[in-house]
């Protein structure tokens, strides 16, 4: 399916930009670092003021340390640039409580208890909920062998193209096939 056609007098009006880093570490350990930024193409009228056209109105960063088995071992947040200066920036002490979660076990659910509504940041929160996904991307050729794994990929029944009865699986995990049960 294409995207639906766009009017070719349309007009910019913000930009968000994400940026995901995962990088090894000499101790063996990941580092995660992800940024989100918000700008603007025009002043925008704010209670506290005017926001300049192309000056970020976010720019943030939440940064995670951990091991080879997905555990947080250490986890914090800063923002830069935030739309109520003198309020804002203090939501992000709370992403240290992020330590001790394991990305794959239940990480959203511990995001939302631990730094959710009040406590923590809405961009801060939406930017760590995307993490596992590119984790994956960024830790997958260290850290899962797929073609020899003992236990079933978790990345099986994720997605539509992995489907436990698809071709794909069929094709590449053969191990891990199942036969379809809608007839």
């Amino acid at each position: 399916m294409a995207l639906p056609l766009s009017d070719r007098d349309r007009t910019l009006r913000h930009t968000r930009s994400i940026s995901i880093e995962v990088f090894r570490r000499q101790d063996g350990n990941w580092e995660i670092d992800a940024s989100l930024q918000d700008v603007k193409t025009h002043d925008v009228l704010a209670p506290n003021g005017v926001h300049v056209a192309g000056r970020p109105i976010h720019r943030m960063t939440v940064r995670l340390v951990m091991d080879g088995d997905f555990n947080i071992l250490a986890a914090g947040a800063v923002s830069d640039r935030v739309p109520y200066p003198g309020s804002c920036e203090s939501a992000a002490d709370v992403y240290d409580l992020l330590t001790g979660l394991n990305v794959f076990r239940q990480f959203r659910r511990g995001l939302a208890e631990r730094t959710g509504g009040i406590k923590g940041c809405t961009h801060l929160n939406e930017l760590a909920a995307i993490l596992p996904t590119a984790i994956i991307q960024g830790m997958a050729e260290e850290s899962f062998n797929f073609q020899t794994a003992d236990v079933r990929p978790f990345p099986i029944d994720q997605c539509h193209s992995l489907r436990a009865d698809g071709d794909v699986v069929k094709t590449y995990f053969p191990k891990w096939h199942v036969a379809s049960s809608v007839k």
